[in-house]
């Protein structure tokens, strides 16, 4: 049975901030005068240069900035980037020189949950594009902080999967040293942001007149928003989904925090009416939108795959339940997932467990693994490709010993400025042992995968029945590996008082207890005798539950698509030209996923709007697109109110288990038995 240190959920990320204390072995102040310029300087990585003019009209403070907990607080000024002699970074053939002094349009703070740290993580736009140390032009960078990321090569061992893979994009980074003002900052990642742009995810930014039949199939850049942040902005900003999967949009916005109506009506209802049909597809016994078309032509196999694969092997903490996990839609084609993104909590940092699935859960994906031959065997043979990037990784002289020789000074240096950091569960080694320390999990991770994967692979489901007196009263399924939730109430008995739920194992049971094969649950009251396991029925010998809990209802989007004919359930579509982007005004800046969406809608210093991001993709690793791609009805109305999800768990359900449990508790005078977590 697993053992999983999981300590920080996603759904209490926003609630235990303060939990995130930041132990400086330090303070910092004094640190900064032991680590003069000169020091950084032999580190044989660029050191970025921020220079602010705190005296600008209309702009703040380095401190005021620092302050501000929605990124609302912008400074300007200047930055240059000075490259060591014989630079040549990952992304380039070429020595590259030192970058003068680029006008900023403004800096700003960025993330959420790493904000709340010591080291601040930063977000730049410059006046102009520029090509920042061989990565292509842009006018939008960020300076990661990994403050908790103790090895400070989590993000970027992952962004080299993403290449090697083959995902459209992927952004690039790469290790620097941060001075602003005269201040060193500490080591940081100079890294692309996720934007739709030519030079980053080149899928065409929509524009408001692009409202032609064509146009409107894309293309659109979305995330997933588990706790409804969105919302926060206006309810068209957000689609909720059958299977509890809500959608947000990043690009076009359809409202943005000033208010603003960026994206079309024409959009908004061709882009909700399109995800509908695919939940719909994907949710469905046989995978069919009831139109006979297929899952397939809504969305692609392949990048669903590789996705999961890279959140599920990481065990992500962020995995399916933050605004960091990205998919698009092309113009005349389906949905991909991507682009990878914030995964500074992942790789045994939070979860020290390497064995078990089902760490990266999502309806979609689940549904697939569980019942869909084609999506199984896809998985074996993409866990190919991942297991020989892998060992490129983790082989003597391989990529985690060239990045970790490239930045070690740097770390080194780092931590003389900010020390130690408590990381809920252990503190922050100096950086040898924390690279020890990730090559070891990758490896017992691999390994782990590789002797399993044929047995447990598919195994993604279980069903817990509740029987009182040889009745079925409660049937209910849910992922393997995750927490029971919900039970009914313990029936009443003459003369007794119920205790508990217990299974066919003689294990205690209730809404905190990790489910991790099917199971029988009967009711045990105080004084009697436990019942023998002979006594519980086995779960073959309850009657079959369905395959899957009944869906709840969705709304249906307006108008009937045409049928495409009986799609091929393994086939990848035909290719068909993907068409050229025209140039674009760059849209609106994007929102920061880092555990949660920031605000963004700070008013643009400059005049121009911005686009969203990914890159580059390998000819023999994508998916070709549909020569058909579904033709999706629209609104009559040409408007539509987004569905609405109803309470995944009822909070009365809850109080009243927890009621039970606290009572039964105080009778019996000491704890029940729980599984392992």
């Amino acid at each position: 049975m697993k053992k999983r240190i999981k300590l920080l959920s996603g759904m209490m990320a926003g609630l235990i901030t303060a939990a995130a204390v930041i132990t400086a072995s330090a303070p910092a102040d004094a640190l900064v005068s032991k680590l003069p310029l000169s020091v950084i300087e032999d580190n044989a990585i660029p050191v970025v240069y921020v220079t602010i003019d705190e005296d600008a009209e209309g702009y703040a403070t380095i401190d005021e900035m620092n302050s501000s907990r929605d990124h609302s607080v912008r400074c300007t000024g200047t930055v240059r980037i000075d490259v060591p002699d014989g630079y040549t970074g990952s992304y380039s053939d070429t020595v590259l020189e030192d970058t003068d002094e680029l006008q900023l349009d403004y800096i700003r703070g960025r993330g959420n949950f790493t904000w709340q740290a010591d080291k601040k993580p930063y977000k730049f736009k410059l006046d102009k594009k520029a090509e920042l140390l061989g990565m292509p032009k842009n006018k939008h960078w960020a300076l990661l902080a990994n403050r908790f990321d103790c090895s400070m090569l989590r993000n970027r061992l992952v962004s080299y999967i993403g290449e090697r893979l083959g995902f459209e994009f992927t952004p690039k980074m790469l290790p620097v040293d941060l001075v602003i003002n005269g201040t060193y900052q500490g080591s940081y990642y100079l890294s692309e942001t996720v934007r739709i742009d030519k030079n980053r995810l080149d899928i065409g930014e929509l524009k408001p007149e692009d409202n032609s039949e064509s146009e409107l199939t894309g293309g659109y850049l979305m995330g997933l928003d588990p706790f409804f942040f969105a919302k926060k902005i206006d309810g068209r900003n957000i689609i909720n989904l059958q299977g509890g999967m809500n959608v947000w949009f990043e690009s076009p916005e359809f409202f943005n925090l000033d208010g603003d109506e960026v994206g079309t009506t024409e959009q908004y209802d061709y882009i909700r009416d399109y995800l509908l049909m695919t939940d719909k597809a994907l949710m469905s016994d046989d995978f069919t939108d009831g139109y006979g078309n297929y899952y397939t032509e809504y969305l692609d196999p392949r990048s669903t795959a590789d996705f999961w694969w890279v959140q599920e092997f990481s065990e992500n903490e962020d995995a399916f339940r933050s605004a960091s996990n990205y998919f698009y839609k092309k113009r005349d084609d389906k949905l991909y997932w991507g682009p990878l993104w914030d995964f500074d909590y992942s790789l045994g940092l939070f979860v020290s467990e390497t064995e078990g699935f089902n760490h990266a859960s999502n309806p979609w994906v689940n549904r697939l693994r569980a019942y869909e031959p084609d999506f199984q065997q896809l998985l074996r043979e993409r866990w190919t490709a991942f297991d020989a990037v892998l060992n490129e990784i983790l082989v003597p002289g391989g990529i985690l010993d060239q990045y970790a020789a490239e930045i070690r000074n740097s770390a080194n240096d780092d931590f003389d400025r900010w020390g130690s950091t408590e990381l809920f569960y252990r503190e922050r080694y100096e950086f040898d042992t924390e690279v020890s320390l990730l090559r070891n999990w990758i490896t017992e991770r691999q390994r782990w995968i590789n002797e399993n994967i044929d047995r447990e692979l598919t195994e993604v489901f279980v069903t817990v029945t509740c029987m009182v007196n040889g009745e079925e009263i409660y049937s209910t399924q849910l992922v393997k590996g995750t927490y029971m939730g919900y039970l009914p109430e313990g029936p009443e008995k003459e003369r007794a008082v119920f205790c508990s739920w217990i299974d066919q194992n003689g294990r205690f049971v209730d809404f905190d207890s990790m489910i991790d094969y099917d199971t029988v649950l009967v009711p045990y009251y105080y004084g009697e005798p436990l019942p023998e396991p002979s006594e519980v029925p086995e779960p073959s010998e309850v009657s079959e539950p369905s395959e899957e809990p009944e869906p709840s209802e969705e709304p249906e989007p307006s108008g009937e698509p045409e049928p495409s004919g009986e799609p091929e359930p393994s086939g990848e579509p035909e290719p068909s030209g993907e068409p050229e982007p025209s140039e674009e005004p760059e849209p609106s800046e994007e929102p920061e996923p880092s555990g949660e969406p920031e605000p963004s809608g700070e008013p643009e210093s400059s005049g121009e709007p911005e686009p969203s991001q990914q890159s580059d993709i390998s000819e023999d690793s994508r998916a070709v697109p549909s020569q058909h791609p579904v033709s999706v009805p629209s609104s009559p109305s040409g408007s539509g109110d987004t569905p609405t999800t109803g309470d995944a768990f009822p909070a009365a359900a809850l109080l009243s288990v927890t009621v039970i449990s606290l009572a039964a508790a105080a009778l019996s005078g000491k704890k029940k038995h729980k599984n392992k977590q």
